[in-house]
């Protein structure tokens, strides 16, 4: 629900609420319509481009793709089509974060880009 599916996307509901704040009801449904708009405008198909993964495959740029290990929002299986698509990538999981990895664990994030980074 409207109610739930900010939240799903942390692990901790303490970083949640850390990086939000008491969030109230209204802000909530607000949040939900501006999804709305979204499912509008790029749903056919959700969000999806059947020639994302032929494209991919001519990215020559290494790449990092970061996943938490908790994300309810879209399955790390995902993550796994990405660093098969692409030529030179490579998946790090995040353990005990969602999906918002940038939000509930930054530090660790800059840490995985920073590395990346210098190693390429």
């Amino acid at each position: 629900s409207y109610l739930d599916y900010p939240r799903a996307g942390f692990h901790n509901q303490e970083a949640f609420v850390r990086v939000y704040g008491e969030v109230t009801t209204d802000q909530l449904e607000q949040w939900d319509i501006c999804r709305e708009m979204v499912f509008r405008t790029a749903w056919k198909p959700y969000m999806y481009s059947q020639t994302l993964p032929h494209l991919l495959g001519g990215v020559k740029t290494p790449a990092l793709v970061v996943w938490g290990d908790d994300d309810k929002h879209v399955p790390k299986s995902a993550g796994d089509v990405y660093v098969k698509s692409l030529r030179n990538a490579r998946l790090e999981t995040v353990a005990a974060c969602g999906h918002y990895v940038e939000m509930e664990k930054p530090d660790e994030l800059a840490r995985l880009v920073l590395t990346f980074v210098n190693a390429n």
